[in-house]
């Protein structure tokens, strides 16, 4: 059969393409770094001075595209007193989860093991931009949060002013004991740790104040550094949902765009996973169509005698 032939001797252009794409995909060699830091060994390495910390994936390809600029970032080491290190988060997956990292490559900037600023890259990741962004952020100093900590702030009517005119805070106003015990709000305070306050505020306790404030039903608050106005959030109870809208201090774009270019990331940043999937889709297709091909002439068979008994009556 054609099929059989065909899988027995490939073309010699899909064997030049298969390994155009494999010589694309690997990982880019940069043996003048350090090597990557690990769950082991982050804490202790960042936790004195000015960290620069570049989160990637060996198989991403704006890391690959980036990856020379972070190299002469480090070798020239332009601004004083920042020091620079990476995380593999196709190794170091959980770690890069703690660090909030939502895509690559993501740089992050630390002080004394305590997070500073994510950069924003809105300008694009050019030596010059990243230098500029280095120099005016290396005297800033840290956030300091009212509630640093990985479990959710429990709020007193004293403590609110207070606490929102410092920021950044996402406050719940729950109504019930139930809505302020609620599963993803306890989750979101480690994942935003050391970068916004999660805390909640029972109004079933606390009724005045709610009323005085307007607030008649559960509601999700963003309260932004030094006292901005406040952004409700409206989007959907998840913790991916609520720790995006943290991030970004104002609602993500919809869930089906951000969903969509998720996929296409994974797919882009995990090519042999790609090529596996597809390796299985073509193996399900050849044993379909050689099994409907094998039982056709029994098919034909059955179908003719039927056809000769019939005439014969």
């Amino acid at each position: 059969m054609p099929m059989v032939s065909l899988w027995q001797k490939p073309p010699i252009s899909l064997l030049l393409a298969c390994f155009a794409l494999a010589s694309a995909t690997s990982p880019v060699q940069t043996s003048s770094l350090e090597a990557p830091l690990i769950q082991s060994d982050f804490n202790s390495t960042i936790g004195t001075g000015v960290w620069f910390v570049e989160y990637y994936s060996p198989y991403c390809g704006h890391c690959r595209a980036f990856a020379p600029i972070w190299e002469k970032l480090v070798v020239s080491d332009p601004v004083a007193d920042v020091q620079y290190a990476r995380v593999d988060c196709s190794v170091s997956g959980a770690l890069c989860d703690a660090n909030g990292v939502t895509g690559y490559p993501q740089l992050n900037l630390y002080r004394d093991g305590q997070f500073v600023d994510k950069y924003k890259g809105g300008h694009g990741h050019g030596l010059d931009l990243l230098t500029e962004y280095l120099a005016q952020s290396v005297g800033a100093p840290t956030t300091k949060l009212v509630h640093p900590g990985e479990d959710v702030f429990n709020l007193s009517p004293d403590e609110l002013n207070a606490l929102v005119a410092v920021g950044p805070v996402f406050l719940k106003f729950c109504t019930s004991e139930s809505n302020c015990v609620a599963e993803t709000w306890t989750k979101l305070a480690p994942v935003m740790k050391g970068r916004v306050t999660v805390a909640q505020l029972r109004c079933d306790e606390h009724h005045l104040l709610c009323s005085n404030l307007g607030i008649t039903k559960p509601m999700m608050v963003y309260f932004p550094l030094g006292g901005v106005d406040p952004v409700t959030y409206t989007g959907l109870d998840m913790l991916s949902e609520l720790a995006a809208f943290a991030e970004l201090g104002h609602m993500p774009e919809p869930a089906v765009e951000r969903y969509a270019t998720a996929a296409f990331i994974y797919v882009t940043d995990h090519p042999l996973k790609m090529l596996y999937l597809l390796a299985l889709l073509l193996a399900f297709i050849c044993v379909t169509v050689c099994r409907y091909v094998g039982d056709e002439p029994e098919r034909f068979t059955h179908g003719h005698g039927a056809d000769k008994a019939e005439s014969a009556v």
